[in-house]
């Protein structure tokens, strides 16, 4: 089991949020994540979901740290 805590690491590449807008308008899913058609296929790989949930949410939260940054810059202005 290889736990997403990789996503904290620094060389860990996070897409900006524009990229994840493209890439979802375009898959109709997040990164990295299987598309219906492969869970149709495949079936749900349970632990590997929920692992990759963790990754996504995990993400979220870089998203919204850098945000909160960024506001609070804004603020100060």
């Amino acid at each position: 089991y290889n736990n997403p805590d990789y996503v904290f690491e620094p060389g860990y590449k996070l897409m900006n949020i524009a990229e994840v807008k493209n890439y979802v308008l375009e898959n109709k899913h997040l990164p990295n994540m299987p598309s219906s058609e492969e869970i149709k296929t495949d079936g749900v790989k349970i632990f590997e979901q929920n692992r990759l949930l963790l990754e996504k949410l995990e993400e979220a939260y870089l998203y919204i740290i850098d945000l909160e940054k960024r506001v609070r810059k804004l603020e100060r202005k």
